[in-house]
């Protein structure tokens, strides 16, 4: 084998175990979804830490293949379009790890939505256990309501 042929085979390696380390997060991310949804903080929790691993093995993939690229004198653009032109192998690896990275973009997303909603909901809660109202109320005691610091009336009722 030639010495171009093993050095493209160590990036082929580095795509497949970055489809690998997606398709495992975007696993995670599902069940942290239906984890959120039912309220399984111990198994959301758990889903965090094998997620945390996960993104920790594509992020030293990313190093590698960075590395890669650069000892070949190559961008990404040039890359790929080689890629496409000459190792269809090595194109079809990278097309389907942007997909899965654009799937789990997406699927983070969502969870990072419904961690704020659920953000949003407790602290709403927590405002009226401490007695605070939803909003601040618009007139004063004589039923009028001053501008801050101005004294002009902004509103009478």
């Amino acid at each position: 084998m030639s010495n171009q042929a093993v050095n493209i085979q160590s990036l082929l390696d580095l795509l497949r175990s970055d489809i690998a380390s997606l398709q495992q997060l975007h696993r995670l991310l599902r069940f942290e979804r239906t984890f959120l949804e039912q309220g399984e903080l111990e198994k959301f929790k758990l889903a965090g830490e094998k997620k945390i691993a996960c993104l920790e093995q594509i992020e030293r993939n990313a190093g590698l293949k960075t590395s890669w690229l650069k000892a070949n004198n190559l961008t990404i653009e040039k890359f790929r379009q080689l890629a496409r032109e000459r190792v269809p192998k090595a194109f079809e690896l990278l097309t389907e790890a942007e997909d899965l990275l654009k799937a789990v973009s997406s699927l983070n997303r969502v969870n990072q939505k419904i961690i704020q909603l659920s953000q949003q909901r407790v602290e709403r809660i927590m405002d009226v256990l401490r007695g605070k109202t939803a909003a601040p109320s618009l007139y004063g005691a004589a039923a009028r309501s001053a501008a801050a610091g101005h004294g002009r009336a902004i509103a009478s009722a």
